[in-house]
């Protein structure tokens, strides 16, 4: 593990010509040590192997305002980037179910959110983002036993007329309260997935 930097981190222009965009490598770690990436560069039509993240940016439902509004320090390419509570829950999940660093394009992170052209000129391209990428990870929020209930519900809503379901309705109302169900952009990230993983 690298030692924790505070140098912030800035972003390279991307080149337009060669229609770039960013993807994050997810570099392996240990529990709660620092989440540690590295930002590159890939040519949209070129065929590299990238996943995307389909996820909210906040989510009310699942964490108190104190924590909501926490912020993280990531390393991007040995430099420090500060991301929401939301998605640092997601990296520390995707890098503890993984062999190996993976690439995946995150907008708050492959996008320099800072800079309105780049922001403006990338979300043109999210549609093409979007259907190239290997699969689309739908981050719901950390795993919890109504989440689990609810998707086991889902399952047997076709398979049973059972009136006495209660409990499973209420864990399908937890679950579809997530802010995720809530995005827009939800509607073409899912859209366009070649495969969708939540």
């Amino acid at each position: 593990m690298a030692a924790a930097s505070t140098t912030p981190f800035e972003y390279s222009p991307l080149d337009e010509q060669k229609n770039e965009i960013r993807v994050l490598r997810i570099l392996p770690g240990v529990d709660a040590s620092t989440l540690e990436c590295r930002l590159e560069h890939i040519a949209l039509e070129d065929g590299s192997d990238y996943d995307a993240l389909s996820y909210a940016w906040h989510d009310p439902k699942l964490y108190s305002e104190a924590q909501r509004d926490l912020k993280h320090n990531l390393l991007v390419n040995g430099k420090c980037l500060e991301i929401g509570n939301n998605l640092a829950t997601f990296l520390q999940s995707a890098r503890g179910k993984q062999a190996e660093s993976r690439q995946i394009w995150i907008d708050a992170i492959c996008i320099n959110q800072k800079d309105v052209y780049e922001r403006n000129a990338q979300v043109l391209r999210m549609r093409r983002i979007y259907q190239k990428a290997n699969q689309v990870v739908i981050w719901l929020g950390p795993a919890s036993n109504r989440g689990d209930d609810a998707v086991r519900f889902l399952k047997l809503v076709n398979l049973t007329k059972n009136n006495d379901l209660s409990a499973e309705w209420k864990a399908m109302a937890s679950f579809l309260v997530r802010a995720w169900w809530n995005r827009i952009w939800v509607v073409q990230e899912i859209v366009l997935a070649k495969e969708a993983l939540v």
